[in-house]
């Protein structure tokens, strides 16, 4: 292998620019996984303080849906909440299943459509892995209601409740 002449002014290389890059490579690196894990941790924080969604028992609600419930007037006079369901991310209760000792209740946004416990005539209940749990509610008058359960949001706890509410069978098939 050929080596140049070395002058006497002239020092030998030492390869440093490689160390250089990586350094500055790692640095960048560093702030980057510090950036994201302070990312991370206040996710964490802010999901650790929000109210928790699923199929919440009567008791178990949190404060934010009782005070929709009654700010909207949706329930009647007499009327208590046996099991309740916010199908938002947000968690507003702007879009809510709400089963009372008297009525299952559909509430989306201005709209609300509610079936009364007595006229229930049969539950069909479904479950698919991507789509969770599908009850599908018929009444005396041949109307229906589906009501939608997310995956890992409780839907068997709203199938309990409608077979203790109702008295009908809640048999959830795959």
């Amino acid at each position: 292998m050929y080596d140049p002449p070395m002058y006497a002014d002239q020092q030998p290389r030492k390869g440093g620019g490689m160390k250089k890059v990586l350094l500055v490579l790692g640095a960048i690196g560093g702030v980057v996984m510090l950036v994201c894990g302070g990312v991370i941790v206040a996710l964490v924080v802010w999901a650790a303080t929000m109210p928790e969604g699923g199929v919440r028992l009567g008791h178990e609600m949190e404060a934010y849906a009782q005070t929709y419930i009654t700010d909207h007037h949706l329930l009647e006079d007499g009327e208590s909440i046996v099991a309740y369901y916010d199908l938002t991310l947000s968690l507003n209760a702007n879009e809510s299943v709400i089963l009372t000792d008297k009525r299952l209740i559909q509430h989306d946004g201005d709209n609300v459509r509610s079936m009364p416990l007595d006229a229930i005539v049969e539950i069909v209940c479904t479950t698919q892995p991507l789509i969770g749990y599908s009850f599908m509610v018929s009444d005396l008058d041949g109307g229906m209601m589906v009501v939608e359960v997310a995956p890992l949001n409780g839907g068997e706890r709203l199938a309990v409740a409608l077979r203790n509410t109702t008295g009908l069978s809640v048999d959830c098939a795959d």
